[in-house]
């Protein structure tokens, strides 16, 4: 090993050895070869950072391996003898090393020592002067031993792991499997639904084990493969057809009009209010085009996807068996999830939570909202930033990111955001495409603002379950309300300039156990802080408005004039639009009302308030409830321009001058999604006579294929036919959609066992799985249909 040598060398003069006395060191002094009986040299002087010293060897992976060093010289001085302490003043504070007699810190960084060594003993130290102390080792000795144990332990314990990760994971698997089969047979029966139990616990099994099989098998080697081919042989082919150049995509877009204008008008029989829904949508879409600062160029693509995305999933959730189902379930996991939250903030602030006093004849008080409902905000904060620790937040947000651009067409940072928007709030959502944000175009800057008004954080939406708000609703809402701010940003403000992020790869960045954790914990302090602080200021300016109002109303004779009486006449016009019913329409225009001029808190608050005094409908309720889900209101646009201003601080008046128009932008996607809810809100499906109209309809279907099967085998032969490949997949998707008909028709297997389907493989449920057997099997029987005759006209 070698060193810098230093500029010059030093003189003795020694002093008194006491354990508090001071004096000079040199390498005269050095050389006498006389152990320090037990005492410990201690630099009083600023020491030079260790990183900078230089030392020249092989075994250090660079010139600031640190670790590597100290480790050097404890080796060193456990051969040659002289403790001493090493003083590093930023990352390894009061470390102690040991070296051969003396190697000392230099005072400052412009002086370096030489040490040779040659065999046990040095040849020659120079070092400059320094002023050291004497003081007890024995103590500090113990210590150091335990810590050198305690890291060796951990090293090996980590080594241990990483060598034998593949054996522990594989003995993991099966202990889990074990458990799961013993538990099935102890319980299953006992188990009512599969949202509760072990059919849970086999559910969520099922979910991993399919996602696990996906990825490590079907993506690689049946789904890669089959696609490229596809690619290759026949989208690459039509995409060259003049015909599909020019009207495919017109004939896509107007078959889905006419398809939901037929809808509408068909679910509207029974009730008119749900044509009103319908209206609404393209009266709220007409909105968004007047608004537009350049129609012209209007792409209508992204638009209309949006729009299709919101109102399948809709549908999904509203009317299907599987995805009200779905939701409900998610909902109570999620309320109950929540509801531990209780257990530790009632431990720290105890009856201010539970509202239980201490006393038999005191009755049991709501809790306090502040101790309450805030604690949740925290709780979920912190599984958040675990969550995203570990990579899961990441993983859920980029694939929804990667659905929406490749359905919306939307860039990918567009789309990164709006995902990651359905779960962080406005200011959080843009920082995971932070690098990105001083190249976006102005469209592409809009579309993540609307994304931001249109949705609603985590944290909060945990606060509003607390409240009451039905958490189905709530999580649908923010699913629904992605695809949409995406689609109606590109309405309200169309790409008009080259992006120069649309082929960027992004990357989403996982923080250290100990930054998500502060990162956590300091986010939810700032958001409870931000709420209350609004929450207080808010409300007493509204009691005092409304106090105004009434004052000046009383002069009149007109008491009942108030701030939110006149909001509920100003917005009346949107409720309307919702296809609210009328007895509620002055009470869901208030609560838009408030929404809009106060924020969602405090809405959400009198929604839960009406709720409970039985004043709105559920009907009603489950409109507002979609329509409040939204950061949309104008205290909201400050906090947006100040949260992306900080990242790019000289577009700061662009964010200004885009500001109104896109928190108007996120207004409308959350009521466009109330439109979609409230449209979605028919329960006559479910007679009987639907039952025979959708029965016939798919068993029309698959004799569609069971019928031009047989007669190309009898026409052809059965021995030419049985080498045609689009036959048999003609003839299984016959046999799909009609198996699935005469299920759902004789609703089987409810039929024979009542009571037992109610929630899985229901007839119903059965149907919808055949049918999309039986549509996958049509595609696959077009394709080769086409790359049949494609064969024949080359041959």
């Amino acid at each position: 090993m070698s060193v810098m040598k230093s500029r010059s060398e030093s003189n003795v003069s020694s002093g008194t050895h006491g354990s508090n006395d001071t004096f000079k060191i040199s390498s005269e002094h050095l050389s006498e070869q006389k152990p320090w009986n037990g005492k410990r040299l201690s630099c009083t002087s600023l020491p030079m950072d260790i990183a900078d010293t230089q030392i020249n060897d092989s075994r250090f992976s660079s010139a600031s391996d640190v670790d590597g060093k100290i480790n050097y010289m404890r080796r060193l001085s456990k051969n040659y003898g002289v403790p001493i302490d090493l003083y590093h003043h930023q990352s390894i504070p009061n470390s102690t090393s040991y070296v051969n007699e003396a190697y000392l810190e230099t005072p400052t960084k412009d002086i370096n020592f030489k040490l040779n060594i040659k065999g046990r003993h040095p040849l020659k130290i120079d070092i400059p002067e320094i002023n050291v102390q004497f003081f007890d080792i024995k103590s500090a000795e113990e210590n150091d031993e335990q810590q050198d144990c305690i890291e060796k332990t951990r090293i090996k314990l980590k080594r241990f792991l990483k060598k034998h990760s593949k054996y522990i994971k594989l003995l993991l698997f099966i202990l889990y499997n074990i458990y799961l089969g013993f538990a099935i047979h102890r319980t299953w029966s006992q188990t009512k639904c599969y949202c509760d139990g072990v059919k849970f616990l086999v559910l969520l099994t099922a979910i991993v084990y399919f996602f696990m099989l996906y990825y490590l098998v079907l993506k690689k080697y049946v789904i890669a493969p089959c696609f490229r081919v596809i690619k290759e042989k026949l989208i690459k082919k039509l995409t060259k057809q003049p015909f599909v150049k020019t009207y495919l995509s017109p004939i896509i877009w107007f078959t889905i009009l006419i398809m939901f204008v037929t809808f509408a008008i068909y679910i509207s029989s029974k009730n008119l209010r749900r044509l009103t829904s319908a209206a609404g949508i393209l009266g709220f879409i007409g909105i968004g085009y007047l608004l537009c600062p350049h129609r012209s160029r209007i792409n209508w693509t992204p638009v209309f996807w949006g729009l299709t995305l919101q109102f399948l999933l809709a549908v999904f959730v509203m009317r299907s068996d599987f995805g009200k189902t779905f939701f409900k379930c998610l909902g109570d996991k999620v309320t109950t999830f929540l509801s531990f939250t209780d257990a530790g903030s009632s431990f720290v602030f105890g009856y201010l939570v539970t509202g239980e006093f201490q006393g038999k004849e005191i009755p049991i008080q709501g809790g306090i909202m502040a101790f309450k409902v805030f604690s949740v905000i925290i709780f979920f904060s912190f599984v958040t930033s675990i969550l995203y620790y570990y990579g899961i937040m990441q993983v859920i947000v980029g694939k929804v990111g990667w659905f929406l651009q490749k359905t919306i067409g939307t860039t990918p940072c567009e789309s990164l955001s709006a995902s990651a928007n359905i779960f962080l709030g406005m200011t959080e959502a843009p920082l995971l495409i932070k690098p990105y944000v001083s190249l976006m175009t102005k469209s592409e800057l809009f579309a993540i603002m609307t994304g931001g008004f249109a949705t609603i954080a985590g944290s909060v939406l945990a606060a509003y379950v607390s409240f009451g708000v039905n958490a189905s609703h709530l999580l649908a809402a923010s699913v629904m309300a992605a695809p949409s701010a995406l689609g109606l940003s590109k309405l309200f403000y169309p790409e008009t300039e080259e992006s120069k992020t649309s082929h960027k790869a992004l990357s989403i960045e996982q923080p250290n156990v100990l930054e998500a954790g502060a990162n956590g914990a300091c986010q939810a302090v700032k958001i409870i802080a931000n709420i209350t602080a609004n929450l207080i200021a808010i409300i007493a300016f509204v009691y005092f408005i409304n106090s105004a109002f009434s004052w000046f109303g009383s002069l009149l004779g007109a008491e009942y004039i108030t701030f939110e009486w006149l909001l509920s006449k100003i917005f009346v016009p949107f409720a309307v639009l919702l296809g609210v019913d009328w007895q509620d329409v002055e009470n869901v225009a208030t609560l838009i009302g408030l929404k809009t001029v106060v924020n969602e808190f405090v809405a959400y608050k009198k929604l839960v308030e009406m709720k409970n005094a039985k004043i709105l409908s559920q009907r009603a309720e489950i409109i507002a409830t979609y329509a409040l889900c939204g950061f949309s209101n104008f205290g909201s646009i400050g906090i947006q321009i100040g949260a992306l201003g900080t990242l790019v601080p000289s577009r700061r008046p662009l964010l200004a001058q885009l500001g109104v128009k896109a928190m108007i932008a996120g207004s409308t996607v959350t009521l466009v999604s109330a439109c979609f809810a409230a449209v979605s809100l028919f329960d006559h499906f479910d007679e009987p006579e639907q039952r025979w109209l959708r029965a016939g309809l798919f068993a029309t279907f698959g004799m569609s294929g069971i019928i031009p099967a047989a007669h190309w085998a009898v026409a052809e032969g059965f021995l030419i036919a049985a080498h045609l490949d689009f036959l048999g997949c003609l003839l299984a998707m016959g046999i799909s959609y009609l198996t699935g008909a005469i299920i759902y028709a004789l609703r089987i297997p409810e039929r024979f066992n009542a009571g037992k389907f109610d929630y899985w493989f229901s007839s119903h449920q059965l149907f919808h799985v055949f049918v999309v057997i039986g549509s996958v099997l049509h595609n696959k029987v077009v394709y080769l249909l086409v790359y049949y005759r494609l064969q024949l006209i080359e041959g």
